[in-house]
């Protein structure tokens, strides 16, 4: 049976903690999979910092040889594709919306679009 303790904070947050017995063998496999999580974690964050790295090299070489515009508009070297992208994104701004729009309006206006799940794990310290 699980054991469930619960907590009641100053913010009147409540937080469920259940304890589950497992088994030697779903420990391990757990343990294992938090382990190879943990590594490709480490490298896909070394792999987005080089990749970060050649992105400003592509962005300091155009520039420096004055072609940033065509950078801007895309260029083709090779089997390569690069474009520069501003980063500027159009959204609608909620805030403003509500004070022309009510309440059931906005609700209307809301669309939920399933996506596939997914596990999060994150690595604690030892």
């Amino acid at each position: 049976m699980p054991k469930v303790s619960t907590s009641v904070a100053a913010k009147a947050v409540t937080n469920v903690r259940t304890e589950v017995k497992l088994t030697p063998s779903v420990r391990k496999a757990l343990l294992k999979a938090g382990e190879s999580w943990e590594v490709n974690n480490r490298l896909s964050t070394e792999a987005e910092k080089a990749k970060d790295k050649a992105k400003a090299e592509v962005d300091a070489v155009m520039s420096a040889a004055g072609e940033f515009k065509a950078l801007e508009e895309g260029i083709e070297v090779g089997r390569y594709k690069m474009k520069y992208s501003s980063g500027d994104r159009t959204f609608y701004d909620d805030d403003k919306l509500r004070k022309y729009l009510t309440p059931a309006q906005m609700e209307a206006c809301k669309t939920t679009v399933p996506t596939k799940g997914s596990v999060r794990i994150s690595a604690g310290k030892e």
